[in-house]
């Protein structure tokens, strides 16, 4: 029995000697392979990236740790139309000014041996390598509060293997660079705390209206939570939310010795109060919309996917949250981030045609909460470049504004969509000019739509149904050619706010369940003025990184229709202006230049259109009242056709 006893610990302490030699060669093959990857991965060895990491530390400079940098905005001349930042610019606090509070519970909760280790967790390592064992993956966490302060200033947050061997090199090269309270020192006034407040000390302010020096234990421990996860423990958002995390980082406080437990208590029971949100600056028309154009591209920069359909309601607002969350990230990193953005906006023909809205809606002075009750917004597009010259999003009320209809807010567009999402699309299925269409009942349609090829009505040529806006003849051509069809358009065209209940007959006429804008009217426009040739409304001509690296690719045009199709309908159009509902604004009696255009109503006149174009310029006009009431007198060939002939005659003045 002692015998096999002896052979089974034998056997034991072989095996544990064999586990422990191959766990030295894998240890100096893996140092091997590691070596080979990074090198695939980088194009550099490990030791020369140690090298550079060196460099970079030893050249770094405190405005290295401060993460705001303000971004600017020009036009096209040149001048700068707008300067931006996030809030107030983040104040900067010495270590000797930070509670030691506020150390001691980013050390409890996120990197316990800050004091004595390198810039890097031997424990954490180990756990990760065993994650990407079992799971297979990068997780994240374990990272010390150096590694954090290196991945927040020269690194990126994708988890790969080489971002990881980069952060650690760097983290160690960090810590021999600077004192550990240093360290501390950058790395709180680096931390985000929601919606692009930096350092602990705007986080007191604006969230709990104190001094960072009057903080209580339980507030620091609140505050101190939102680094982990901005978007969750958001204090205006969720303000609940952090206490769970609050009460953790206490009771870390606690287990190591930072406070006592009665302390703890104390600091648990203690209510938060926090601040009502503050409105964030708003900026002028031109701004606003560049801003929207240029958070969309990094967010597509960046692989967000966009989607222009969806199947359900349900899908629209699950999509639309996912949209806003992510465009409010890249909102606020385009805020801080120190680009420079240069646009196509025009100044002077900016303010022209804020000053014709202003004028031909000047009847109406009726206000609302200081706005104008009757309103308007213009979008301008040059043909030949596809870039936004023009933009007005409402009627002028001071330097800034809160609202920019031009981008910001659906209407209905009545039968401005029909060239769009009936006519065009009906040329390329084989219609002509000249192809005979009924007349048919509205009504009775969405009655019976089954019957609609059945209803006798008196048929008119379909240049003729365009020209003079027949309602009836509109929905029997959508029919004819398949709605669905007829709605593909609309997606190719990037209209974001299209639904599976606008797959319907109403659609023809201009009835969709949230509506469009004049920017997405504009561009849509411009593609008939350019053969059939869609190019995404934008105002960017160049984004620059704080670099000065330019980052901004310009948009490809796709073929959305035939050329054929395009011109003929464009050919079309120019008949609206000399004989059909858009004739009384007599545009040849002020230009030889030859336009086209259409005219669009909505119910009850609620919402008032003009879309048309030159050669040369895209012009979308929308007048209506921000409260939908009904305008007396209002159609697409009244105001909004006189405000597009007003901006058009500027545009070649």
């Amino acid at each position: 029995m002692r015998r096999i006893k002896k052979r089974k610990r034998r056997k034991l302490i072989r095996f544990f000697v064999i586990i422990f030699l191959l766990f030295i060669i894998m240890i100096a093959a893996s140092g091997f392979f590691l070596e080979i990857f990074f090198k695939a991965k980088t194009g550099i060895t490990i030791s020369e990236y140690s090298k550079q990491a060196e460099k970079i530390v030893d050249d770094s400079m405190k405005s290295d740790f401060t993460p705001n940098k303000t971004t600017y905005i020009y036009s096209d001349d040149g001048t700068r139309i707008a300067k931006l930042s996030e809030g107030k610019s983040s104040t900067y606090l010495k270590y000797e000014d930070i509670p030691k509070n506020v150390v001691n519970a980013f050390i409890a909760v996120e990197d316990r041996d800050f004091w004595k280790n390198d810039g890097y967790d031997m424990k954490g390592i180990f756990r990760g390598m065993i994650n990407i064992v079992r799971y297979r993956k990068i997780s994240g966490g374990g990272s010390t509060i150096t590694q954090q302060l290196v991945r927040n200033t020269w690194l990126s947050n994708e988890k790969t293997f080489e971002r990881k061997i980069k952060e650690l090199i760097l983290s160690y090269s960090l810590t021999y660079r600077y004192s550990k309270r240093r360290i501390m020192e950058y790395y709180i006034n680096n931390c985000c705390f929601a919606n692009g407040i930096y350092g602990i000390h705007d986080a007191a302010k604006i969230y709990l209206g104190k001094e960072v020096k009057n903080l209580t234990l339980s507030e620091i421990a609140y505050l101190c939570a939102i680094p982990n996860r901005p978007e969750t423990y958001d204090p205006f958002k969720n303000p609940a939310t952090a206490l769970v995390r609050r009460n953790k980082i206490l009771r870390a406080m606690r287990d190591i010795g930072q406070i006592s437990d009665k302390k703890c208590k104390k600091a648990i029971q203690e209510k938060i109060k926090v601040q009502s949100q503050k409105k964030n600056k708003i900026y002028n028309y031109p701004t606003t919309y560049t801003v929207h154009c240029a958070v969309e591209y990094l967010m597509k920069k960046e692989g967000f996917n966009f989607e222009y359909s969806f199947s359900s309601k349900s899908d629209y607002e699950t999509y639309k949250e996912k949209y806003q969350k992510v465009y409010q990230k890249w909102h606020t990193r385009l805020k801080t981030g120190g680009y420079k953005i240069k646009t196509s906006i025009n100044l002077k023909k900016q303010r022209e045609i804020q000053q014709i809205v202003n004028d031909t809606l000047s009847f109406d002075k009726t206000k609302n909460n200081g706005e104008y009750n009757l309103q308007g917004a213009v979008t301008v597009i040059d043909n030949q470049t596809g870039k936004v010259i023009s933009i007005i999003g409402g009627r002028e009320k001071n330097a800034i504004y809160s609202l920019n209809r031009a981008w910001q807010e659906p209407r209905q567009p009545g039968s401005t969509i029909k060239p769009l999402v009936v006519y065009t699309p009906a040329l390329e299925y084989g219609y002509t000019a000249d192809s005979m269409l009924k007349d048919i009942d509205v009504p009775e349609a969405y009655k019976a739509p089954e019957l609609i090829d059945k209803q006798k009505a008196i048929s008119y040529p379909l240049n003729y149904a365009v020209s003079h806006s027949l309602n009836g003849c509109a929905m029997y051509l959508f029919n004819q050619i398949g709605i669905q069809n007829g709605m593909s358009y609309l997606k190719e065209m990037s209209f974001s706010n299209i639904t599976s209940t606008d797959i319907s007959l109403s659609s023809a006429l201009g009835g969709l369940t949230y509506g469009t804008t004049t920017s997405e009217m504009a561009a849509a426009y411009r593609s008939l003025a350019m053969h059939g040739q869609y190019l995404s409304n934008t105002c960017i001509l160049s984004i620059k990184d704080d670099e000065g690296k330019e980052i901004y690719k310009q948009p490809a045009e796709k073929q959305v229709y035939r050329h054929e199709a395009a011109d003929e309908m464009k050919d079309i159009l120019s008949k609206v202006l000399v004989e059909g509902t858009g004739k009384d604004i007599q545009w040849y009696n002020y230009s030889d230049i030859k336009a086209y255009g259409k005219t669009g109503t909505t119910n009850s006149s609620k919402d008032g259109w003009f879309c048309g174009f030159t050669d040369d310029y895209t012009i979308s006009v929308w007048i209506g009242k921000d409260n939908h009431k009904d305008i007396e007198g209002l159609y697409g060939g009244t105001y909004p056709a006189e405000i597009w002939k007003e901006a058009m005659l500027s545009m070649y003045n």
